[in-house]
C-alpha cells in the first residue's frame, strides 16, 4: 500500500530547514497517506484535485492501494490538450448525430446577427 510520497516540494522543505541529509530519512522527509486516484477514475478527477490540491504529482493506485504510477503536471497538460482538440473538432465540425451543436451554434449566430452594430 501506499504510505507517502516524497516531492521536490518535500526536498526543498528539507533544505529551507537545513536537515542533515546524512540524518534524514525518507520517513521524516514524505507527505505521509497522499491524496490518490485509481486508473478507473475520470480524468477530471484527477485534474481536480491536482489543482484544488495545487499538486504536480499525483500517485495512482491500484486495486489493492499499491502504487502503479505517477501522473505529472505534464500528464495533466496532456489530457487538458486532448479536451481541447477534441472540443475543437467537435466546434470545427460537428458530427451530423450530434444536432444540438448545430442548434447551438444556429442560435448564436442569429443573436449576433440581431445585435446593433457600432458605427465608427
Amino acid at each position: 500500500a501506499l504510505v507517502g510520497i516524497i516531492t521536490n516540494k518535500d526536498l526543498a522543505r528539507s533544505v529551507a530547514r537545513a536537515d542533515d541529509p546524512r540524518a534524514t530519512t525518507a520517513a521524516t522527509l514524505m507527505t505521509a497517506h497522499p491524496t490518490s486516484i485509481r486508473p478507473s477514475d475520470p480524468p477530471s478527477l484527477a485534474l481536480s484535485l491536482m489543482q484544488s490540491g495545487r499538486f504536480r504529482h499525483l500517485p495512482v493506485v491500484d486495486t489493492s492501494s499499491s502504487p502503479a504510477t505517477i501522473l505529472g503536471v505534464v500528464d495533466a497538460l496532456a489530457l487538458v490538450h486532448h479536451a481541447v482538440h477534441v472540443l475543437t473538432a467537435a466546434v470545427v465540425a460537428p458530427p451530423a448525430s450530434r444536432s444540438h451543436w448545430a442548434l447551438l451554434f444556429a442560435s448564436r449566430a442569429a443573436a449576433s446577427d440581431a445585435a446593433p452594430q457600432n458605427a465608427p
